[in-house]
């Protein structure tokens, strides 16, 4: 039997050193990110990483109410104000609600419809 199999992954580029986020903006603008949608909780909201991640950002919006472990209204909220915003592309910050709450809102614009 063969073991043959191709995997893809996309390039992946982590930053870790004193002021990394400050550089969001820039690590963004390499990416073609100019209208990002900011992703967290409320409690990382106010902390120190968040503040220096966005203030590194010009042409962004923000939603800092993702409960733990997300919801479906939270989600709604976020495809709202990705399409008032016109984002093209997702940051969060913080930990798993964050991320995949950006990763399910990509998809739904991305592929439409609605959740069940």
């Amino acid at each position: 039997m063969s073991s043959e199999f191709v995997h893809r992954s996309p390039a992946t580029r982590v930053v870790s050193r004193p002021g990394a986020c400050a550089q969001l903006g820039a690590e963004l603008a390499e990416l073609g990110v100019r209208r990002p949608l900011v992703l967290s909780g409320r409690r990382t909201s106010q902390s120190p990483a968040y503040q220096q991640s966005i203030a590194s950002l010009q042409d962004f919006a923000a939603f800092t109410q993702i409960p733990e472990h997300s919801s479906v209204a939270a989600l709604e909220e976020v495809t709202r104000l990705a399409r008032e915003h016109r984002a093209d592309g997702f940051v969060a910050i913080g930990g798993g609600s964050a991320s995949d709450t950006a990763k399910v809102a990509s998809l739904w614009l991305a592929e439409g419809g609605e959740l069940e």
